[in-house]
């Protein structure tokens, strides 16, 4: 993978961890400002990424723009709309400005839109097809999500689901089995059976638990995603999993293409935070 993909990788996972803190009703001040900042770093990376091969220098976001189209005849799309995201940004950093939700989606929404312009013009780089699943180190984990992915562009928003759900169950049966490798915890796995509901109830309650002590930056949206796929797994450690239901499931359940993506969104960010973090790497039993 040549340098450049894997710093628009990154970039781009900036860019979508500030989408996802924009992308959802009743932001807090916390949201618009992550939003901002993040999507508002995406881009000055990658402008002075393109300057940096035409050496070029700038201290601020005006003067990078204004050099790169001076002295490397470059043509800036969307220069109005970066503008404002970078007043935002400036305004949001250095005063306690708050802004409406709808106003910070659309200057975020803008920004990402600026760097698809600006990947496929001065890198030749398609946005929408950079994977940051390509960054992950473990191999079954990105086969997951590489399927997810795929069922997503397929519109089976079910499967999507279920191998989202799964990539993030298997990240964090990763994590549990090397920290009790390490002997830092004693965790034997959850059941996760039905057959008796209040031993259901209490595995979730558990599972809970662990996810607030372990996870809890995304403890809330963890709690989400159960509520949507119902699905748990067994058997992590095997390339496929099985498959189960956490409760009865009573008529057609067909989850919506926002629901997959919210899925698939969460899985990525979270496994990758988990990457690095913890590391996917499965420790030998010692």
């Amino acid at each position: 993978m040549s340098s450049d993909i894997e710093f628009l990788i990154d970039v781009k996972a900036l860019a979508e961890h500030g989408r996802f803190h924009a992308d959802h009703s009743n932001l807090s001040s916390l949201d618009k400002r992550l939003a901002i900042h993040h999507v508002h770093n995406a881009i000055e990376l990658t402008l002075r990424r393109k300057a940096k091969e035409l050496n070029i220098t700038a201290n601020d976001m005006p003067s990078l723009i204004k050099n790169l189209k001076n002295q490397g005849k470059l043509d800036i799309p969307r220069e109005n709309d970066i503008q404002e995201l970078n007043a935002a940004r400036n305004q949001s950093q250095h005063s306690e400005a708050t802004f409406e939700s709808r106003h910070v989606y659309r200057i975020t929404t803008n920004g990402i839109e600026f760097l698809k312009e600006f990947f496929q013009k001065y890198f030749h780089a398609d946005y929408d097809t950079l994977s940051l699943v390509q960054l992950l180190s473990n191999k079954s984990i990105r086969h997951l999500l590489t399927e997810a992915q795929a069922a997503l562009v397929k519109k089976d928003y079910m499967l999507s689901l279920h191998k989202s759900h799964c990539a993030i169950d298997k990240a964090k049966w990763i994590v549990m089995h090397n920290l009790e490798n390490l002997g830092a915890i004693t965790y034997n796995g959850l059941s996760f059976t039905y057959k008796d509901g209040k031993i259901g109830e209490l595995n979730e309650k558990i599972d809970e638990v662990l996810d607030f002590a372990l996870f809890s930056r995304y403890a809330t949206e963890l709690s989400r995603l159960k509520s949507i796929s119902r699905a748990v797994f067994w058997n992590l450690d095997q390339d496929e999993p099985g498959i189960g239901y956490s409760r009865p499931i009573i008529g057609e359940y067909n989850p919506t293409s926002d629901e997959a993506e919210f899925a698939f969104k969460l899985s990525v960010e979270f496994v990758r935070w988990i990457d690095q973090a913890f590391g996917l790497s499965i420790a030998e039993r010692s």
